[in-house]
């Protein structure tokens, strides 16, 4: 009965084991690209107008949020996929992971970028986190806001 136990007890522990080194999940949020950076081997971040090859490096960009997050946090440092190329000023869609501890032998998970959703020079981007109107809002500033 107790060898039973354990054993369903060691499935359950690693069915659950690769969904803790993935996305556990604040969820996806849009945002706007502050700044483009490369990732160095010595794990500092530089932006890329200083880096002379980018090649084979991490690529990161520092996301700002139109609004705060539930733990307060404005903007965040998002991973791009290798094949990205945005642009400051870009909306990008991103995953964000839980703010915890890392399980020992497990890689730590990053926020990542999902996909980019415009460019910097659309108007979905340059109205992003423009301030709302007050008072009477005309139909054509209604459909901009809702592009948000």
């Amino acid at each position: 009965m107790k060898t039973s136990q354990l054993i369903i007890a060691l499935l359950a522990a690693l069915a659950a084991a690769p969904g803790l080194a993935e996305n556990t999940g604040a969820g996806e949020i849009t945002g706007k690209v502050v700044n483009v950076y490369v990732r160095d081997a010595n794990n500092f971040f530089i932006e890329t107008g200083l880096v002379r090859d980018k090649a084979g490096k991490q690529q990161w960009s520092e996301v700002r949020f139109a609004a705060p997050l539930a733990d307060g946090r404005t903007s965040e440092m998002v991973r791009m996929p290798d094949a990205a190329i945005v642009e400051r000023g870009d909306l990008v869609s991103t995953r964000l992971v839980e703010k915890r501890d890392s399980l020992p032998g497990l890689l730590p998970a990053v926020n990542r970028m999902v996909a980019l959703v415009a460019k910097h020079d659309t108007l979905a981007a340059q109205t992003f986190d423009a301030p709302k109107p007050a008072g009477n809002v005309p139909p054509s500033v209604r459909s901009l806001q809702a592009l948000r």
